[in-house]
């Protein structure tokens, strides 16, 4: 049994992603974890262990429900498994670049069906090209119906098998996600668009300082992401409310602060302390 991990730590708790691959008999299995008490755990065995997986569930963090999904699939750059962690439809830890399907586009082939999905994946994609290669390498002196009989045969064979295998594995797939929102299906959690300009720091754009001070003005109801190092007016940089959240995934855990109201933590993921601003 082989297994990997990987955690985050979000809002004060330890999100945990575990893979585990048995190799004889095939098994593989995968388990969300979260502050050590296992949350979701999913098995699949057959003739081979699969290389993309997704564990969804939806979890109370500090009062509020949040949408958690893990996603499992082949590293882009090396061949091992890699791992993805999702909020609320925001990527808050794992590896940078993972091969994972694109759930809307499979959830788009379910739907139209096996019989599409065997003309377009089976027939076109793999059981054309596999009959090309048969008929000339495998029956070359057949005469012109053989070669014809052959192709058709090779064509329709192959292409539902695989096509059906496929199918299979989407099939478990669509299961897996459910009906949970996709990943741009997820509202905007904060009360200013994307676009809207916030403050922040030199020290956290330039320096890689991480945001553990926020304040929600109660005059405009603009924001503040800081380093909380700094007050010089120097330091202060203008950038968009969602340029600070691809910087930092885990600002979303505090989207819901009030206006007049800050907030402070000691490490990223850490528990945000809240407070009535000064």
């Amino acid at each position: 049994m082989k297994d990997k991990t990987w955690e985050v730590e979000y809002d004060g708790y330890r999100i945990q992603a575990i893979n585990k691959v048995q190799y004889f008999p095939p098994k593989t299995s995968e388990m969300l974890m979260i502050d050590d008490e296992v949350i979701e755990h999913i098995t699949d065995g057959g003739f081979f262990t699969r290389s993309v997986a997704t564990v969804k569930c939806t979890h109370e963090l500090n009062g509020i429900e949040r949408h958690i999904e893990l996603r499992f699939a082949p590293k882009t750059t090396l061949p091992s498994t890699g791992c993805q962690i999702f909020v609320d439809g925001i990527k808050v830890g794992g590896d940078d670049e993972i091969n994972y399907p694109d759930p809307a586009i499979e959830r788009k082939q379910f739907e139209k069906g096996y019989p599409y999905f065997f003309l377009t994946k089976g027939l076109l994609q793999l059981g054309i090209p596999y009959a090309i290669g048969m008929t000339i390498f495998a029956s070359p002196a057949d005469s012109a119906l053989g070669k014809t009989t052959s192709f058709i045969f090779y064509a329709l064979f192959f292409g539902l098998a695989m096509s059906w295998f496929f199918w299979s594995s989407l099939k478990k797939r669509m299961l897996e996600i459910g009906d949970a929102p996709l990943e741009d299906e997820y509202p905007w959690p904060f009360d200013q668009a994307p676009e809207v300009a916030t403050l922040t720091t030199r020290q956290v754009l330039e320096e890689n300082y991480p945001v553990l001070s926020v304040v929600h003005f109660a005059k405009d109801h603009s924001w503040a992401f800081t380093c909380g190092k700094t007050n010089a007016s120097e330091d202060v940089k203008i950038v968009g409310m969602g340029e600070m959240l691809e910087i930092d995934p885990t600002l979303n855990t505090i989207a819901s602060l009030p206006p007049g109201y800050t907030a402070h933590r000691r490490t990223v993921g850490g528990e945000w302390i809240r407070s009535i601003a000064e």
